[in-house]
């Protein structure tokens, strides 16, 4: 958490719903933080333009509120909003223009040229408030947001009136067919949270995870991840050489009953020099808590120490731990260990299963072993001019994300390399495939949670989550790779969106992005096309050269 922001803006926290991340922020303005409107501004622009001022220094993407009738009022907004980015150094590819559904229905041919104005300038267009309000879905078909969110009276009636979870379902589906990210407001419990993810809803925000606040989070605390919260994978999907799991790495847990004395934990501790953690035990078999060595060797040995602990209960010295699965890949879990306080890096990571009881322990030395040994098999197979992951580690990373609970987005990008070796030779076509990795490393590096491979030649693959795919082609192409003559050379990218649900096996996968490719590749020039796993039909994103005859299958982004 930090607290370097302004005290008159609240930021929200919009959380990943698997993994806690924070992707990004929506920004709103305290009470009396508006300055009084000069004759002939319109407040609600002035609203956006000072949320902008405010927002400078937030590191993450930003959700910003603008009423749709501002746009309609001021055909110049779109502009001032990017010169304001400008001016406070923020690029407005990492702004979501957020309006309200119900006000996007005054004058839907209008708002739909200043969204395409938006959208020039790199801005994001999300619609709020879906579902609250008797509006057409035909107006987000129209405006073709790029986020849609659920409005909080739907969200808080999941699991429990039938019609709304029919409703969410519905609306899945439809950003599905979009290719537009879905988010919940008002998530407000962690039983939300577990029907939310069930139902293929990604990314939420609410109470659960904290109002709007002074100050910005990197992360929030989410629950478990259960079986039923994700799709289940069918047996014949585990291959080998996926990523190493907690499972490999369990070693017996030291437990003791929740209504233990601090007596017998000491005694506990005592018998085993090396033992780092007792799991207390409730009567239903789940954890209760988990005693670390240290704080409790120095709690009993301090002043009056074993007068006052020794034959209390030990629950008072007992910490929650957060309980990860035995089939959490070790990246996941280094990320939560990283994500702890100083004090509790080393403590032992708590492996549970499904219904909460202990299965093992992890130590934190087993599992950086662990990474390390991956890392040497990395760069054994690192290609020799890019020195980026190259072989089977590329198709094991992609096997691995497309399987994560929040799915993930695979995008096929290549070089025209073949034009630059018969102009210039050689040399010159490997100098270019150099630059596209460096100018590649630094897309990756700007996007969280990004990973960057090379298929060889002038073919590599980035692997990012699937809010931030857009946000990653529209940098890459603002930044083609250049020639040795410093012109910028032909990008050809297919983009595939893989849901949660999509259950996608790595040949589907090869097969489906060879299709884009072959897409992109006849758009000639600089292209950029996608689709969602699962779904017929091709997006053409972006095409350097005009579109001069489409199939159904084709629809200009």
């Amino acid at each position: 958490m930090h607290s370097d922001a302004l005290a008159d803006i609240g930021y929200q926290p919009i959380v990943d719903l698997f993994s806690g991340r924070v992707p990004a922020h929506e920004v709103s303005l305290g009470w009396g933080s508006l300055p009084p409107a000069a004759p002939g501004v319109d407040p609600d622009a002035l609203r956006a333009l000072r949320l902008l001022d405010l927002a400078a220094g937030l590191p993450t993407p930003l959700h910003l509120p603008l009423h749709a009738g501002a746009l309609l009022r001021d055909a110049g907004l779109p502009d001032l909003l990017a010169q304001r980015c400008a001016e406070t150094r923020r690029a407005p590819d990492t702004v979501t223009i957020q309006l309200a559904e119900r006000d996007c229905m005054v004058d839907v041919v209008s708002l739909r040229r200043r969204c395409a104005a938006l959208r020039r300038h790199g801005f994001a267009i999300g619609i709020d408030e879906v579902g609250a309000y008797h509006g057409s879905l035909s107006v987000l078909a129209s405006i073709h947001p790029q986020v849609i969110k659920l409005h909080r009276t739907v969200v808080s009636a999941v699991g429990e009136y039938p019609e709304a979870t029919a409703l969410v379902e519905a609306v899945v589906l439809f950003a599905r067919k979009l290719g537009a990210t879905l988010m919940a407001a008002g998530v407000d419990s962690a039983a939300t949270v577990s029907t939310l993810r069930s139902l293929g809803v990604g990314y939420g925000q609410g109470a659960f995870f904290g109002e709007p606040d002074s100050a910005w989070s990197d992360v929030v605390s989410v629950p478990p991840l259960l079986a039923q919260d994700q799709p289940l994978k069918a047996a014949d999907e585990e291959e080998p050489g996926e990523a190493q799991t907690l499972r490999e790495l369990l070693r017996r847990a030291m437990v003791a009953p929740a209504d233990s004395s601090g007596d017998e934990i000491r005694d506990l501790f005592g018998m085993d020099e090396d033992l780092l953690t007792v799991i207390l035990i409730d009567e239903a078999g789940k954890v209760a808590g988990v005693i670390p060595r240290g704080t409790f060797m120095l709690a009993a040995s301090g002043p009056f120490g074993h007068a006052l602990h020794a034959r209390r209960g030990v629950l008072q010295h007992a910490v929650r731990p957060k309980l990860m699965g035995p089939d959490t890949p070790v990246s996941d879990a280094i990320r939560m260990v990283t994500s702890r306080s100083r004090s509790r890096v080393y403590d032992d990571i708590v492996v549970a299963d499904r219904t909460g009881r202990c299965v093992g322990i992890v130590r934190v030395a087993d599992l950086l072993t662990a990474v390390q040994r991956n890392q040497v098999d990395v760069a054994i197979s690192l290609d020799p001019l890019t020195e980026l992951p190259s072989g089977k580690v590329v198709e094991d990373n992609v096997r691995r994300r497309v399987r994560e609970p929040g799915g993930a987005a695979i995008s096929w990008i290549e070089v025209d390399r073949q034009a630059v070796l018969e102009a210039d030779g050689f040399l010159a076509g490997n100098a270019l495939v150099v630059e596209s990795a460096a100018v590649l490393r630094r897309v990756a590096s700007y996007i969280g949670g990004s990973w960057l491979g090379h298929f060889g030649s002038g073919a590599f693959v980035l692997l990012t989550d699937r809010m931030a795919a857009e946000r990653a082609i529209r940098s890459l192409l603002e930044s083609r790779p250049e020639d040795r003559y410093g012109r910028p050379v032909d990008l050809t990218i297919g983009t595939l969106d893989c849901p949660p649900t999509a259950g996608a096996d790595a040949a589907g996968l090869s097969e489906r992005l060879a299709e884009l490719m072959r897409h992109a590749h006849a758009l000639g020039g600089t292209a950029w096309v996608a689709a969602t796993h699962g779904e017929p039909g091709v997006r053409v994103q972006y095409a350097s050269r005009p579109v001069l005859s489409a199939s159904s299958d084709f629809s200009q982004a």
